[in-house]
């Protein structure tokens, strides 16, 4: 009885194997190419995971500006921000004389360079600086980090002025790239500085006729004006009501200004960050000068003339618009 069981048994579980059916601890049965199937497809990522993986690595991605690819391609660019006054040198801090040539200057470029990246966190007109140059230092801006992405350059040499100032509009989320390099090998220290005009499309002070009308002015000369360069605060003025338009005329890629029908004629100059100021040297018995900057609401000038018997004979201010 034993030898046939065990024969019996051995005839069940042969034609079970060959029928392609397993018994599943009562569960159920299944056949094995299913079970195989079964066993290749938990191998694989179901569509849906997927979908939701795309789905989350374009959700982490969805802030990334336009640029992004570009501003990995300098690791080493130090972050530039509105309001920033940084001091750095090309020799200490700079990387070997990699970009010998930009698309926007012609001069030879051999020094090293200092990259900095500024991402727009607005839609801003941005002006950026160098001062206290003591060797051939000039400015550039790049749409990429590429020397021939380059958009803006001030690239004056040394013996004519000793600061440097590109101003270029940025968008919200935008990556852009600011450089310092040395003209023919140069390489020294400098400071650089950051100013933001955001929020409202001013107009860009440029080439063009313009027209200052004058809301206030100079009410008597501060204790503190000892020299006519000194600066004058806003609480130094009066309102007037019905003053004078005076007619600008820019010139020169913005190097030059004439103000008024009898034309004070002036050059541009190194000021502070987000200004122009113009050195008035024709017209004028003792100088004098014209200065624009930007508010909140729009462009300002200021007209201020010398003395020589005393720093500051007059000064006015309004405002600068577009003319005709």
């Amino acid at each position: 009885m034993g030898i046939r069981l065990r024969f019996v048994l051995l005839a069940v579980i042969l034609v079970c194997a060959c029928s392609g059916r397993v018994e599943v601890d009562g569960i159920g049965e299944r056949s094995q190419d299913t079970a195989t199937t079964d066993l290749a497809d938990s191998r694989e990522p179901a569509p849906d995971a997927i979908s939701s993986a795309e789905g989350r690595a374009s959700d982490e991605n969805a802030d990334e500006p336009a640029g992004g690819d570009a501003v990995g391609a300098c690791p080493t660019a130090v972050p530039l921000h509105c309001g920033d006054n940084l001091s750095g040198n090309t020799l200490l801090d700079g990387r070997p004389d990699e970009w010998s040539g930009y698309a926007c200057t012609a001069r030879l470029e051999s020094g090293p360079e200092v990259i900095y990246s500024f991402k727009g966190e607005a839609d801003c007109q941005v002006t950026v600086r160098l001062d206290n140059l003591s060797v051939d230092l000039d400015l550039l801006v790049l749409d990429e980090c590429d020397p021939w992405s380059c958009k803006k350059a001030a690239s004056t040499p040394l013996d004519i002025q000793d600061g440097e100032e590109v101003e270029f509009d940025v968008k919200a989320g935008g990556h852009y790239f600011v450089v310092v390099d040395g003209y023919a090998g140069a390489s020294g220290a400098f400071d650089i500085s950051v100013d933001c005009t955001c929020g409202a499309k001013l107009p860009a002070f440029a080439d063009g006729f313009w027209e200052m009308h004058v809301d206030r002015k100079l009410k008597d000369l501060p204790g503190d004006v000892q020299f006519p360069t000194d600066p004058l605060d806003e609480e130094d003025y009066e309102p007037v009501e019905d003053g004078p338009v005076y007619p600008v005329v820019v010139s020169g890629d913005g190097q030059s200004v004439e103000v008024g029908v009898e034309p004070l004629v002036g050059v541009l100059e190194p000021g502070k960050p987000g200004e122009w100021m113009f050195n008035l040297t024709k017209g004028t018995f003792a100088g004098g000068r014209f200065v624009v900057w930007a508010s909140d609401s729009a462009l300002q000038a200021e007209l201020t003339i010398y003395g020589s018997g005393v720093p500051i004979v007059s000064s006015a201010r309004g405002e600068l618009l577009e003319g005709e």
